[in-house]
C-alpha cells in the first residue's frame, strides 16, 4: 500500500510566500492611492449631471437660491459649454442674504464647465445663493436637469430646473493628509465615535495576518 507523499519544501515554501507576496503588491497599491494628491470635493447641491437645460443669452443672469455652501469651501464648479463658437465669459456671484460672499470671473475648461476660486470660508452657509452672468456675446448652455422642484431664477423669471453645482477646498491634498478629518467622520457615521474608524482597520489588518498565518501553518502540515 503506497503513502502519499509529502510535498517538497521548496513548493511549501512557494505556497506560504504567494500569498505574502500578494499582500505587500495590495498594501503598495493602497498605499500609491493614498499618496496621490487630488482636488478635495466638499460637497455637492445634489443635483444629477444629466444635460444641458438653460440657454443664457447675452447680459442675462441665472441666480440659483437655497445652496449649501460648505465649510473650507474655496472653489465652486458649474458646468456650461457656448453655443457659438467664443469662450464664454462669465461673472459669478456667491452670497447670502444681502452679503456678498465671493465674486469672480469664471475659468473656462474645454471640458464644458467653468471654475471660480475664492477665500476659503471658515462656516458653513445654509442659504447661499449662486448666481452666474453670461458677459460673452453669445449664448451659453448650463447642464444639471429639469424638475418641477427646480427653483433657477433668469432675469427675474423661475424655472423648472437645476443647475449642477460642486465646492471644492483650496489646493489639492492627499488622501494621506486626510484620514485625521475622515476617522471622526466615519466614527461619528456609525454612532460610535472617530476611535471605531482606527479598530475597524486594526481589525482588518489583524484578518489579514491570521489569514496568511493559517495559509502558512496548512502549507507545512
Amino acid at each position: 500500500m503506497s503513502t502519499p507523499s509529502r510535498p517538497s519544501p521548496v513548493r511549501a515554501q512557494w505556497a506560504w510566500a504567494v500569498p505574502i507576496l500578494l499582500a505587500v503588491v495590495l498594501l503598495a497599491a493602497f498605499g500609491s492611492v493614498l499618496a496621490r494628491s487630488e482636488p478635495r470635493l466638499t460637497g455637492t447641491n445634489s443635483v444629477p449631471l444629466r444635460a444641458p437645460v438653460i440657454g443664457l443669452s447675452p447680459n442675462e443672469q441665472l441666480c440659483q437660491p437655497g445652496q449649501i455652501l460648505p465649510a473650507d469651501s474655496a472653489r465652486v464648479r458649474i458646468f456650461l459649454a457656448p453655443v457659438g463658437k467664443g469662450p464664454p465669459q462669465t461673472l459669478v456671484t456667491i452670497k447670502q442674504g444681502g452679503e456678498v460672499i465671493a465674486r469672480g470671473r469664471g475659468r473656462y475648461n474645454r471640458r464644458g464647465l467653468i471654475d471660480v476660486p475664492f477665500e476659503p470660508v471658515r462656516r458653513t452657509r445654509l442659504d447661499a445663493e449662486v448666481c452666474l452672468r453670461n458677459l460673452a456675446k453669445e449664448q451659453v448652455a448650463l447642464s444639471g436637469i429639469n424638475t418641477p422642484f427646480g427653483n433657477v431664477v433668469v432675469d427675474g423669471k423661475t424655472l423648472q430646473s437645476a443647475v449642477t453645482v460642486l465646492w471644492f477646498a483650496e489646493g489639492e491634498r492627499s488622501w494621506f493628509s486626510q484620514l485625521a478629518t475622515m476617522a471622526p467622520r466615519v466614527g461619528h457615521a456609525r454612532l460610535g465615535g472617530g476611535w471605531v474608524f482606527w479598530v475597524g482597520a486594526l481589525l482588518s489588518l489583524l484578518s489579514v495576518g491570521i489569514a496568511l498565518a493559517v495559509t502558512i501553518r496548512e502549507s507545512r502540515a
